[in-house]
């Protein structure tokens, strides 16, 4: 088969202009090697840095709801233990639990007898 001239199986040649990555490379100035280095140890030194900055915080986040979390778990004990000795006083003494039943209930008149029933 002859070949054409305005066919695809013609050898054309083009002088092609050189790649974008060649030509921004000649642009920039070649940088030592001592400025990459100098560079990937100040990113690795300020990233360890913001790490153990903001670990330190949390920590002290962590430590103020601990405190405040046993506080309110003390406090709780506390209430809980007060609970437990006037229901105590009250199965034992009959005296107490006539008072007791007199300040809560409003039908109960100060000179009536209380039965505790169970």
């Amino acid at each position: 088969m002859k070949q054409a001239v305005n066919s695809y199986s013609a050898n054309l040649t083009f002088t092609q202009a050189p790649a974008l990555g060649e030509r921004v490379a000649a642009l920039v100035p070649p940088i030592p090697n001592y400025v990459w280095l100098a560079t990937l140890v100040l990113a690795a030194t300020l990233l360890g840095i913001s790490t153990m900055q903001r670990a330190r915080s949390q920590m002290t986040t962590a430590r103020n709801n601990y405190a405040a979390t046993d506080a309110r778990f003390t406090q709780a004990q506390a209430a809980n233990a007060e609970i437990k000795d006037q229901t105590d006083l009250l199965r034992t003494n009959t005296r107490a639990a006539a008072k007791a039943a007199q300040e809560q209930s409003p039908y109960v008149k100060s000179n009536e007898i209380v039965i505790a029933t169970r």
